[in-house]
């Protein structure tokens, strides 16, 4: 309660992302399981999307996402490639997440 939330919305958000990478396929459990974190913390409703959109983020960087098979499989490419390629585009989101959170939060 005594932090100030300009810090920890956007360390959330890290966390987020950082809990989505492994989680890939199960993503939407995991949620189940941070989302009343940012609640029971007092996150207005735009913090608690911007968690939820860097978990969502961090899944598609998972080699064992059903997204990223289905990518390796019809482009005929290593899912590494495929990890790779969205790699640059996924942190860039989340740095953006993260700048948003320090303007609208």
């Amino acid at each position: 309660q005594s932090a100030p939330s300009f810090l920890v919305v956007p360390t959330a958000i890290l966390a987020g992302f950082a809990i989505g990478v492994p989680a890939g396929a199960y993503v939407g459990s995991i949620l189940a399981l941070v989302l009343p974190v940012g609640i029971a913390l007092g996150f207005s409703p735009l913090a608690i999307g911007l968690v939820t959109m860097a978990t969502g983020l961090g899944s598609q960087l998972c080699v064992v996402n059903i997204t990223m098979q289905a990518l390796s499989s019809g482009f005929k490419v290593d899912i590494i490639d495929v990890v790779k390629g969205n790699s640059r585009w996924i942190l860039s989101g989340v740095a953006l997440l993260i700048v948003l959170s320090f303007i609208l939060v």
